[in-house]
């Protein structure tokens, strides 16, 4: 069962590239992303592409980790 997770704490965290804190612009889409369900995710992934005019041609890479404590 799905439970939508708080936006003030939806306990994802993303960084830039560089390891730095992601920038204020992108904080909207993230938690976005972390809140929506297994069946819009497709439909928020492709919002934020076109908002953002990014080309899904281009190899990118995403890394995933999980803090156990």
């Amino acid at each position: 069962m799905y439970t939508q997770i708080p936006d003030q704490d939806n306990g994802v965290k993303v960084a830039e590239p560089n390891g730095d804190m992601l920038i204020p612009e992108w904080e909207e889409h993230a938690t976005k992303l972390a809140n929506s369900t297994p069946a819009d995710l497709q439909k928020v992934y492709e919002e934020i592409k076109k908002s953002e005019g990014i080309d899904a041609n281009v190899e990118a890479k995403i890394l995933i980790a999980r803090d156990t404590r």
